[in-house]
């Protein structure tokens, strides 16, 4: 099914502030970073910022969207971790829903 852009795609809602997403990033027993901190095929680097990895399959590479919510964000709500919820994420939801 993702193999094919035309019949779908995955949209990825992230947010670089996200206080619950930050925290589990620095862990030190593996030191992941969660794809709603950064995006999809993007990778925290050891200074804090982030680059575009290659971390998704070549094969669903046009089927992933990326939508960074923290410019919708207040400067108050930034490391809110349910953002997804706001009136913003769910007109892009209907926005972008076949």
């Amino acid at each position: 099914m993702l193999s094919n852009p035309n019949k779908g795609k995955v949209h990825i809602l992230w947010n670089g502030a996200d206080y619950a997403l930050v925290g589990s990033s620095w862990n030190p027993t593996n030191w992941v970073t969660k794809m709603g901190l950064v995006g999809n095929n993007m990778e925290r680097t050891w200074w804090g910022g982030m680059r575009k990895g290659d971390l998704t399959d070549e094969e669903i590479q046009g089927c992933v969207v990326n939508f960074e919510c923290g410019p919708n964000l207040s400067w108050w709500d930034r490391p809110s971790h349910g953002y997804y919820f706001n009136d913003f994420a769910v007109k892009y939801y209907q926005d972008h829903h076949f």
